[in-house]
């Protein structure tokens, strides 16, 4: 039987818990006495209050859901515990990035902009501006409406083919950590082995007909791309 037993002792008053086999068991909270709040409000100032803390915010969407609602979603800056809880491990590459290396992506962006070709594309994939141009206004209406966009795609299937793969999507694959936007595929690490069979489950549909995968390497003989290569699935699954 737990019995609540209050002492004082020089002012400071403690709480004890008192528990059947004779021990007793300090609670880690200890306050001062009422005359002690008296004095301080009479002085005029008020009582301490600590204001260091980090708020909290309760986010009740699940996956794919939480990286498409622009108030909660961190993208990449998800650190492991908030992916675990998320149901995000495997939708999110592996590295973990904090806000700061996001700003620095964004303001290079900002400054330079996305459409920088390397002179060496130009050479030897004849990728120009305009071929990057029209990648960006077909992949971001495959992000705003797929109907649309599959559509637009068999209609101009042959116009648009090498806009969407080679040699375009060799640029699109040296440049996926800037142009990222959101997940089109699923990443899986050598941290994730055994794990895998859960991890799926985090893809929201249920219906799956065809899964292209990669290890990175060797894509389009540019060499070992690590996630940068996730732009190969992608373009296959057009």
């Amino acid at each position: 039987m737990l019995v609540s037993q209050l002492s004082r002792r020089r002012g400071v008053a403690s709480a004890f818990l008192r528990i059947s086999c004779g021990h007793d068991l300090t609670l880690a909270t200890t306050f001062p006495e009422p005359l002690a709040f008296a004095s301080v409000a009479s002085s005029g100032l008020l009582p301490y209050k600590p204001q260091d803390f980090e708020s909290t915010n309760i986010v009740r969407k699940k996956g794919q859901d939480v990286l498409h609602d622009p108030l909660v979603n961190k993208g990449t800056a998800f650190g492991q515990a908030e992916r675990e809880r998320l149901s995000l491990r495997g939708l999110l590459p592996a590295k973990v990035l904090s806000m700061d290396a996001q700003i620095n992506r964004i303001m290079e962006d900002y400054i330079y902009g996305k459409d920088y070709i390397d002179p060496v594309h130009v050479k030897d994939e004849g990728v120009t501006k305009e071929h990057v141009r029209k990648w960006f206004v077909l992949t971001q209406l495959q992000d705003r409406n797929e109907t649309l966009f599959y559509n637009l795609l068999l209609n101009n299937f042959v116009d648009m083919a090498p806009i969407l793969y080679t040699p375009t999507v060799g640029w699109a694959c040296l440049n996926y950590h800037k142009v990222y936007r959101r997940p089109r595929g699923m990443y899986f690490s050598s941290d994730d082995m055994g794990e895998m069979n859960a991890m799926v489950w985090h893809w929201p549909e249920n219906e799956v007909d065809a899964i292209v995968v990669t290890d990175g390497s060797r894509i389009l003989g540019l060499g070992d791309l690590g996630v940068n290569g996730l732009g190969i699935p992608v373009g296959e699954t057009f």
